[in-house]
């Protein structure tokens, strides 16, 4: 009588199903339990909140820990890194002083109050240009076109003045930002911007004096820079002197955790959104069959929009409204231990 088996290699492919994503999430999840414990500022790390660069330094163990999608993020930034080099050198291009270090001190103690590296910089004739390299996903991608774009957002504007002082620790009066999706890239140029580096050098003087004090200066209210912040819960006004409220829900817990597995699917979406109709915003075309299973149908509507920047200051004050918001960020416990 016939007996049903299943071959060995069979059951190995249905162990490795479940084998391979378990074992990728624990090498990611091992790798962004690391810590350590800054010694100064970094150029990559230059906030618009003062408070959040004190936070960074007296603060630093308490900063969440990134989840194993974030550690992916770092790691497939890092490859496109290199792989981005390598496509220079293949293009003929020779790149040197990859991770040349900077040093910047305080100018009354001498102590050195902020550091970093440089991606590298590329060989024209007797001149070498300072690069730093950037990947992001497709959507932010299509927004940036040039450096100004990167200067319309609080996360973007910090490259600027990680560049700045890049150009100003090496003497260098302008760099190149090579931006990536993973797939394409952009090249802006950089000037170096006297009047920025000193703003810049001035915010890193104020904030080592108040971590040498171990003090903190008064919280922002700017919920654009805040909602980048990993120590908002540290500093947030409302909920700094507010004890935690225990809440027995299994549906809210449910929910929260269904709201932390597509968290991430957001910005996909998203992405995917822009990649899908962007190309037919571009070449405005409102009917479209892809290949034979789709179709995309557009339309064009009104959309009104009033320029505020055309109003007086005093026009604008008087159509100012204030309103009080409760804003809300969710985390899973582990990753704020």
């Amino acid at each position: 009588m016939a007996t049903n088996s299943v071959s060995p290699e069979v059951l190995a492919a249905e162990k490795l199903v479940e084998e391979i994503p378990a074992k990728r999430k624990a090498d990611l999840t091992a790798k962004a339990q690391n810590r350590w414990m800054p010694k100064n500022f970094y150029a990559s790390g230059i906030s618009e909140c003062d408070r959040q660069m004190v936070h960074s330094l007296l603060d630093w163990d308490k900063r969440p820990l990134a989840d194993a999608g974030l550690q992916a993020i770092f790691e497939a930034g890092k490859s496109e890194e290199a792989r981005i080099v390598r496509m220079l050198s293949e293009l003929g291009y020779e790149v040197i002083a990859q991770q040349n270090p900077i040093q910047i001190r305080h100018p009354k103690t001498g102590e050195i109050i902020c550091t970093g590296k440089i991606d590298g910089k590329i060989l024209v004739g007797r001149s070498a240009v300072p690069m730093e390299l950037k990947s992001m996903n497709p959507n932010a991608y299509a927004r940036i076109n040039s450096v100004d774009d990167l200067a319309k957002s609080p996360f973007y504007r910090k490259y600027i003045k990680q560049m700045q002082l890049y150009l100003y620790g090496n003497g260098e009066e302008a760099g190149l930002f090579i931006i990536s999706d993973f797939r394409n890239i952009k090249v802006f140029i950089v000037y170096l911007d006297f009047g920025l580096c000193e703003q810049i050098l001035k915010q890193l003087e104020r904030c080592w004096d108040y971590v040498k004090a171990k003090k903190y200066p008064d919280p922002i209210d700017r919920p654009d820079v805040c909602q980048y912040c990993p120590f908002e819960f540290l500093c947030t006004k409302t909920t700094v002197n507010q004890g935690a409220s225990f809440l027995e829900s299994e549906e809210l817990e449910q929910n929260v955790a269904r709201w932390l597995e597509l968290k991430p699917m957001k910005a996909e979406f998203e992405a995917l959104d822009e990649a899908i109709k962007g190309p037919l915003k571009d070449k405005d075309i409102l009917n479209a069959v892809i290949g034979t299973k789709y179709q995309i149908v557009g339309r064009k509507q009104k959309r009104t929009t009033y320029d505020t920047n055309l109003l007086t200051d005093e026009q604008r004050e008087a159509i100012k409204q204030e309103t009080l918001v409760t804003v809300y960020k969710i985390n899973a416990l582990e990753e704020t231990k």
